[in-house]
């Protein structure tokens, strides 16, 4: 597990290969977010495309949360 600033974040790796499998959102520590590559292509069934600007976080965060977005990255 590797964390990193407030440590409320969780990126977890598989102990073989070394691919960033799951994470524990700092936005939503109680959730864990999936890598897509990890998963079984006919396991999803589909995904909404949301622009979000990683490089300025915290303002994209906050603007989601304005919008209504209690999770911006819940995946169906």
């Amino acid at each position: 597990t590797y964390t990193f600033n407030t440590n409320k974040a969780q990126h977890l790796f598989c102990r073989q290969c070394g691919v960033q499998s799951f994470y524990s959102p700092r936005s939503n520590p109680d959730c864990y977010g999936v890598m897509p590559h990890c998963i079984d292509s006919p396991t999803i069934k589909s995904i909404e495309y949301v622009d979000f600007d990683g490089e300025n976080w915290e303002k994209s965060m906050n603007k989601c949360i304005e919008r209504g977005d209690e999770n911006p990255f819940d995946i169906k």
